[in-house]
């Protein structure tokens, strides 16, 4: 009875420890989630709206904060934020296993060695060049722009800016003008970033990749969980052309989007958005105001365009010239070449991008003042072929004012990466990095007859990353990869489906004998449906079965 009672006592008391311990992990995990939380820019704009909010006239007793962002839509957004954070804490936390009769020495040394340390905080927009390498190769990128411009304003004997009574009329030769900078400058400068005082040991399959910076690549496998809903499994828009699927996706997106809840139409949106909602749904999703105020000041500048001659318009003006020589894209050139023209002149991009391609060069200000203005205002100069991201988000509306609020947003969020030197795994760093890691695991017999051909891979695929295909594959093809980019909320989908081509090209590519032959066959993407490379490429071994 003795015995019963004391191992009855033993029971509960063990029980109390474990629920203690459980408690002590939970508490530990929200304050780790916290922490994360408050590193995220999602946080502190939503902190930002709520201040500038409760201090207007009209709130003279309390404010109800839950129902402030529950209107302006920043609790939606924080709900997906929180989601977010905590799979992806979950999934990097996990429970020691049990030991019996650890001492408190041991015991001690066994946890620090069983609980990994949590990650360090998510870095802010301006805060992503972590590694003093990548830091240093973004300042020199910026110093080659800044010195771009300063040649070129000093070549043409003319100011940065000026007055378009002043100007001289175009002279129609695209051949006398001059872009700052070229993406192929870029990719150069790409090649060269390496993390130099990196010690580890070396593991897993050596990289031939062009891209020399250690940085850490998601697996296949990991590229399967994350992008699931591109399963064969699930009807895709776009790909199976049923008329009872269509109407049905448009009757759950138009019914998602009265509700205005972005989690569930970002989900919606993993399948592929029918052209009838994709402009709405793109601008629920991106947080596009498109009100009075922003049509306002869109036609502020849109006047100040027409005004004003900044030194870089005429490269701007040609770049649109040759994205319009595109049949997907000509009928829409007026409207391209006003959004490319007020995108360089528009100071909202240099606080909203979530990295800055550059850093923007400062110009005093006349009349004796001590202050500083940057140019161009949207702190980016744009490189050749920038127009061809402007181009497909023509196809979504025929006012001006929204392509350019959509096509600015998109910009801010995702497009900005593909000019930064930086570390973060959305950079165009990472993204190369990405489909070099997953050509050579995939198709390693391909990858390296390509280098033996000095045709590297990279090469090839790098300004279809960088122009996020547009200019490439046809219109809706590069519609439908844009609606993944949003609806993941991720860039690697680039970086997959530049993969895809190579390996679905692999038989062609691997019969030939020099890098002009590679590019032939490399040449024409016109034939390429995105969804079903991508499906072919991610689940191939469940299409076999």
């Amino acid at each position: 009875k003795a015995s019963g009672i004391n191992a009855k006592y033993m029971g509960e008391s063990g029980r109390q420890r474990q629920d203690v311990v459980l408690t002590s992990d939970m508490n530990e995990k929200a304050r780790m989630l916290w922490s994360l939380i408050q590193s995220c820019p999602e946080y502190w704009q939503a902190r930002k709206q709520v201040k500038e909010e409760i201090v207007k006239p009209k709130y003279t007793t309390g404010v109800d904060v839950q129902h402030l962002l529950e209107e302006s839509g920043e609790a939606a957004k924080l709900r997906e934020l929180i989601w977010k954070l905590y799979q992806e804490t979950a999934s990097n936390v996990s429970d020691p296993p049990v030991k019996d009769h650890v001492s408190t020495e041991q015991e001690s040394s066994y946890s620090r060695q069983s609980f990994p340390c949590p990650p360090p905080p998510l870095p802010l927009a301006s805060q992503c060049n972590e590694l003093d390498s990548v830091s240093t190769s973004y300042h020199a990128w910026s110093e080659n722009i800044k010195a771009g411009i300063v040649a070129l304003a000093r070549d043409s004997s003319r100011p940065l800016v000026r007055l378009k009574s002043a100007s001289s009329k175009d002279s129609g030769d695209g051949s006398k003008v001059r872009f700052v900078a070229d993406s192929q400058d870029l990719f150069t400068m790409l090649q060269k970033v390496d993390n130099k005082n990196y010690s580890g040991e070396s593991r897993g399959l050596i990289s031939w990749g062009l891209i020399r910076l250690h940085l850490y690549t998601p697996p296949l496998a990991a590229l399967r969980k994350q992008y699931m809903e591109l399963k064969p499994d699930y009807r895709q828009v776009g790909v199976d052309k049923v008329a009872w699927f269509n109407a049905e996706r448009i009757q759950i997106g138009t019914r998602a989007l009265n509700r205005m809840m972005i989690p569930h139409l970002q989900q919606f949106a993993k399948r592929g958005l029918p052209p009838s909602i994709r402009r709405d749904t793109w601008t629920a999703v991106l947080g596009v105001s498109m009100n009075a105020a922003a049509r306002s000041q869109f036609q502020q500048l849109s006047a100040d365009v027409a005004t004003t001659d900044f030194i870089i318009d005429d490269a701007v003006k040609l770049d649109v010239e040759t994205a319009c020589n595109n049949d997907n894209y000509f009928v829409f050139e007026d409207v391209i070449r006003l959004v490319a023209l007020v995108f360089v002149r528009d100071s909202w991009l240099d606080s909203h991008c979530a990295s800055k391609p550059q850093e923007a060069l400062l110009l005093p200000v006349v009349n004796g003042s001590t202050q500083t203005r940057q140019f161009p205002p949207c702190g980016f100069v744009p490189l050749k072929n920038f127009a061809f991201l402007i181009a497909p988000v023509a196809f979504l509306s025929e006012q001006p004012h929204e392509v350019y609020l959509l096509f600015r947003s998109l910009f801010a969020k995702y497009f900005c990466r593909l000019f930064c030197v930086s570390s973060h795994p959305q950079s165009i760093i990472g993204l190369c990095k990405l489909f070099e890691s997953l050509l050579q695991t995939q198709e390693p017999e391909l990858f390296y007859h390509m280098i033996r051909l000095d045709a590297h891979p990279l090469k090839f695929a790098y300004p279809w990353i960088t122009q996020a295909f547009a200019g490439y594959v046809e219109a809706e093809q590069v519609l439908q990869l844009w609606d993944r980019i949003i609806a993941f909320d991720s860039l690697s989908v680039l970086s997959i489906l530049a993969a895809a081509i190579m390996s679905f090209r692999a038989p062609s590519l691997l019969q030939v004998s020099s890098v002009a032959e590679v590019s032939e066959v490399l040449e024409d993407l016109t034939f390429v449906e995105v969804i079903p490379l991508l499906q072919n490429f991610l689940f191939a071994e469940q299409l076999m079965t």
